[in-house]
């Protein structure tokens, strides 16, 4: 995978801020925002790594589920009560997903540039 160049970067790195804050304030579900967060690391991965696994973590656990449009082959009644189960991960995850979004907001407004990431953030 290539690096992205100077104005990617800063634009996944602003994806990743924008992405981070609309899984904090509900503007996107947990298995969408993870989702998401998980590709912008990808794309970034060349560039940047970011180490936080909860993401993908979330992700493993809810694997058997189906999350997104997956959800509209569903036969109602089976839908209703995997909801159940899928709705307990997410509460478990939740504090944790919400913290490393904070954790990335917090880092990223110190550090939002490839310049000051090689300064050790």
């Amino acid at each position: 995978m290539k690096p992205p160049d100077d104005k990617q970067y800063a634009a996944l790195l602003r994806d990743v801020i924008a992405n981070a804050r609309a899984i904090i304030t509900y503007q996107v579900g947990l298995p969408h925002g993870c989702v998401r967060m998980t590709r912008l690391f990808t794309w970034l991965k060349p560039r940047r790594t970011f180490e936080f696994p909860v993401f993908n973590d979330y992700l493993n656990a809810v694997r058997p589920f189906a999350i997104g449009h997956d959800r509209l082959q569903w036969n109602r009644e089976s839908l209703f009560a995997q909801d159940r189960e899928f709705e307990e991960i997410n509460r478990a995850f939740r504090d944790p997903v919400h913290k490393a979004c904070h954790d990335l907001l917090e880092l990223l407004a110190k550090s939002p540039t490839e310049d000051k990431a090689e300064e050790g953030i």
